[in-house]
């Protein structure tokens, strides 16, 4: 598993999670986990309410993202992999921090979104974790909240996720020998 900050603002959609994302993006082969700070927009959320009237923010100005994808890997392996890789994120935040399914968070208040896509070639996943959230009539809270540095939040994330990943391949590594 490689992980790879990219030191710049990137634009991103949920439209845009597709596979081989990292490799057009950044030529990232395999699995990875790549993490950049950004704007971003949300068709998924906007097509599940539109219909209900519901107004949800769309567009967050400003978020720290995770995608993260795996080759080869079955819809139930990507949720068993973003499942805990939200437990290690809600862990490293501390007191205060829950995971429900795989959404964290503080108290009542939201703290990231999520979005899973699983194909053939591929699956993957996105986290959108707020940084800095102002008006907002919704229950969410952004990392600034905290005084977390997305930056170094990204980078001992990255690490403990692909740390877990690779002891995780060991251990079948060992077993199939």
């Amino acid at each position: 598993m490689k992980s790879y900050f990219v030191d710049k603002t990137i634009s991103f959609s949920d439209t845009q999670l597709k596979s081989g994302w990292a490799k057009r993006h950044f030529k990232i082969e395999g699995n990875s986990c790549v993490s950049f700070l950004g704007p971003f927009k949300s068709y998924f959320l906007y097509q599940k309410y539109k219909e209900n009237n519901i107004r949800l923010p769309y567009f967050f100005e400003n978020m720290l993202h995770f995608v993260i994808e795996q080759k080869k890997t079955s819809l139930k392996e990507i949720e068993y992999s973003k499942r805990l890789f939200v437990s290690k994120l809600c862990e490293h935040l501390g007191e205060g921090f829950k995971r429900l399914d795989d959404l964290i968070y503080y108290f009542e208040d939201q703290v990231c979104i999520t979005k899973t896509l699983c194909n053939q070639r591929a699956s993957l996943f996105h986290i959108g974790f707020f940084i800095s959230i102002e008006n907002s009539k919704m229950p969410i809270i952004g990392l600034d909240h905290f005084d977390i540095s997305p930056k170094d939040f990204a980078f001992t994330m990255m690490q403990q996720y692909c740390d877990e990943e690779n002891a995780i391949k060991d251990i079948y590594k060992k077993l199939d020998s």
